[in-house]
């Protein structure tokens, strides 16, 4: 009886042990491949849009260049008004 006993609360603790420790790792691992893909996600959306930005600014700057090159001033005078004797 003493061994059975004894044989039941080993093979118990055992098993809890190796399902406690079987959970610990499932959800280490699913932890950090969560983390990891979460990761490499807002990198990729941050690099794209980084890129978009840049993008629509380099165009939006050149286009204003272009423009600014075909009129008769420079931008940076085309605005400017001169003092007038009124």
């Amino acid at each position: 009886m003493v061994a059975w006993l004894h044989g039941c609360m080993v093979a118990w603790l055992h098993g809890c042990m190796v399902a406690w420790l079987h959970g610990c790792m499932v959800a280490w691992l699913h932890g950090c491949m969560v983390a990891w893909l979460h990761g490499c996600m807002v990198a990729w959306l941050h690099g794209c849009m980084v890129a978009w930005l840049h993008g629509c600014m380099v165009a939006w700057l050149h286009k204003i260049m272009q423009s600014q090159l075909q009129s008769s001033k420079p931008f940076f005078f085309k605005n400017l008004r001169y003092p007038t004797n009124s």
